[in-house]
């Protein structure tokens, strides 16, 4: 589960310092923090101490990660963690390993059942927070304390299904011939080329006659046309010639 960065009041940064692992870009800096803390989870030991210097601790560490790059927060679930100290240092180990490979910086607290019921989880702020979700979810099934990717970051299969890209269903076509060799492709697209040829040779001999047809038409038109020019021409000149005998 993906967050914005936790900031400087934030009650749960760096509420469980005293199980909290801190990676940064040299060791120089991951020392200073690592003191810082201890003295917080001291101070917060004594009843008689009314600062424990945690919000200090907080604005440095967010001012130093800021430095390093975008800052988010990523919880992680480990519900089956097993809750005695060599189980839990192993993980961190891991954990610490693994971002320190992968040169991501932040701080890693393990949120145990004693203060949330049912709902230990690892909390991650820091630099690359998809990543190091990515990371330590892998760690956390690979060690059996989820029983999947999906339950450790804290997706339901419906939330992973709607992330899945639509793609369009493929329009329905004809079944494809399987060819079983060479030799078939070329007979079969020689058969196409003779099927086209004939096709072609057709359409071609249709045109012409429909053409020759017309043009019969027409010429059979101007006979009679002409015929009847010379019909009449004939019945005039003998209309005037017995006009001149009278």
């Amino acid at each position: 589960m993906l967050q914005r960065a936790r900031n400087n009041i934030s009650v749960s940064f760096f509420r469980e310092a005293e199980y909290a692992t801190i990676v940064l870009d040299n060791p120089e800096k991951e020392a200073y923090f690592e003191q810082l803390s201890i003295g917080v989870v001291r101070k917060r030991k004594n009843p008689n101490k009314t600062y424990t210097g945690a919000k200090n601790l907080r604005t440095q560490f967010l001012a130093a990660l800021k430095q390093l790059g975008d800052v988010q927060t990523a919880n992680i679930w480990a519900r089956k963690l097993i809750i005695e100290p060599e189980t839990i240092e192993s993980l961190r180990a891991q954990i610490r390993t693994t971002l320190r490979k992968n040169r991501i910086y932040g701080v890693v607290e393990i949120h145990l059942q004693d203060y949330e019921i049912n709902s230990t989880h690892i909390q991650f702020v820091g630099t690359q927070a998809q990543e190091a979700e990515r990371l330590i979810a892998e760690i956390v099934v690979r060690l059996g304390y989820e029983d999947s990717f999906s339950s450790a970051v804290g997706k339901s299969l419906q939330q992973e299904l709607s992330e899945i890209p639509l793609v369009p269903s493929p329009s329905p076509k004809r079944p494809k011939v399987k060819i079983k060799d060479i030799d078939d492709l070329t007979i079969d697209v020689a058969e196409e080329i003779k099927i086209l040829r004939n096709l072609r040779d057709k359409l071609i001999h249709d045109a012409n006659r429909k053409s020759n047809k017309k043009t019969e038409q027409i010429l059979e038109q101007f006979e009679r046309k002409k015929a009847r020019h010379e019909n009449t021409k004939t019945l005039l000149e003998r209309y005037n010639r017995r006009k001149e005998k009278e």
